[in-house]
């Protein structure tokens, strides 16, 4: 009898050792699961191929998103298996432009798009611009250009940043302008790209 109930106990604990074992994989795996990033839904997606074949191709080039109610957003990844690889991420409330390579994917929601040539057959007509990413000579002439705050948004997040493309943004800023409650001159050029958030550019009446 004492044997058999050393076998019980020795069964029980090595049964109990399994379930916690098991618990343990689980929260595990949950916990994985819990840091994978989460998919989000886009209502459009274009795939970026050098020979389009698809509606939903497009070329590699410079494209302008333009907002089409709220707020804009967009995703360009590469695609790496079951995940995409995050090339750039912005959101918008006017317009902002990007730089696409072949074998990319670009999702957005709320906008429309628009390639270089057909953004160009409309002429430059300068408006007062806020929270967007801007192509100089397109959007807005280059020269100098007042900038303001707005203050209807969080300091926190005022942004005045030159960028010399519009792809990964990897290289950083050409230049980066800081502002408190006031306005600020900058000078841009043809072909640069102006990101601004939580302000806007003052354009003088005609």
């Amino acid at each position: 009898m004492i044997a058999m109930s050393k076998g019980v106990t020795v069964l029980k604990n090595y049964l109990t050792r399994i379930v916690f074992a098991v618990i343990c994989m689980l929260l595990v795996v949950a916990f994985i699961a819990g840091c994978r990033p989460q998919r989000m839904t886009f209502d459009h997606t274009y795939n970026v191929r050098e020979k389009p074949e698809y509606e939903t191709d497009i070329t590699p080039g410079l494209y302008c998103l333009s907002a089409t109610g709220g707020e804009g957003l967009f995703h360009l990844v590469e695609p790496a298996g079951s995940y995409d690889d995050l090339v750039r991420s912005h959101r918008f409330l006017s317009r902002a432009w990007v730089e696409v390579r072949a074998n990319e994917t670009l999702k957005f929601n709320n906008a429309k798009i628009e390639s270089q040539d057909e953004r160009q057959k409309l002429g430059c007509f300068p408006t007062r611009l806020r929270n967007g990413f801007f192509l100089i000579g397109f959007d807005l002439f280059p020269g100098k250009l007042k900038i303001r705050p707005r203050t209807d948004q969080d300091e926190a997040d005022w942004i005045c940043e030159v960028y010399a493309d519009a792809h990964d943004l990897s290289a950083g800023p050409l230049r980066r302008y800081d502002y408190k409650d006031t306005w600020v001159d900058i000078i841009v050029e043809e072909d640069e790209f102006l990101h601004l958030w939580g302000a806007e550019v003052y354009v003088p009446p005609m």
